[in-house]
């Protein structure tokens, strides 16, 4: 439908979003980057094409670009959603600095303590800083959330271009104590 509507009106931004959205989940990472650019060449002060951007730039592995992103997003949006936090959280993780990712995603954890995400994201910082009281609060809270939560379904429910990326963060989440 994405599509069908980009053959309609391009110059749409919401079409844009829906495709990058859709790319991305598709793991086209390129197509979901180019997509949000569009956007943002569209509406250059929309804050959430510049976050939308961040988190396909995040899950193609290109996460040097996206804390840059989300500030400006922040800048565009003082009142910015918990997820802002969460990005550079999981852009922090990816690139293994922990205590900014812990800061980042205890603050996005703050912000909306009943998001799955930060909280998983967070108990795999936690797993890989060896926290083991906090990464025991943070499985709580995850299971709190998602029941039937399992690491099994990661790699089904997070986009990464590269596995390696599903791998750190599985990492994380066993020495957090998730089995």
């Amino acid at each position: 439908m994405a599509q069908r509507a980009a053959t309609c009106d391009p110059k749409l931004p919401l079409v844009q979003e829906a495709l990058s959205t859709v790319h991305l989940f598709k793991r086209e990472h390129k197509e979901a980057i180019a997509a949000a650019e569009r956007w943002l060449a569209l509406e250059p002060s929309n804050a959430e094409a510049y976050a939308t951007l961040a988190g396909a730039k995040h899950f193609a592995g290109e996460n040097e670009e996206v804390i840059a992103l989300i500030e400006k997003a922040m800048r565009l949006n003082p009142f910015y959603p918990f997820y802002y936090l969460h990005y550079i959280g999981i852009a922090c993780l990816a690139m293994r600095r922990l205590d900014q990712a812990a800061t980042a995603l205890r603050r996005g954890v703050s912000r909306n303590p009943d998001a799955l995400w930060p909280h998983v994201f967070l108990a795999s910082c936690y797993g890989h800083r060896a926290e083991h009281e906090e990464a025991a609060r943070a499985l709580e809270q995850i299971l709190r959330l998602k029941v039937d939560f399992s690491a099994a379904d990661l790699d089904l429910m997070l986009p990464y271009k590269d596995k390696s990326d599903v791998a750190y963060l599985l990492d994380g989440l066993r020495k957090a104590g998730l089995t």
